[in-house]
């Protein structure tokens, strides 16, 4: 999965936020 499409599965799913916050600290 590209962050692109993570990107906008955070916008499809606000509930799924915390969940991709903790990914986006492994892809900093």
């Amino acid at each position: 999965m590209q962050f692109s499409e993570l990107v906008d599965a955070v916008r499809k799913n606000p509930l799924d936020v915390t969940i991709t916050e903790d990914w986006g600290q492994g892809w900093a």
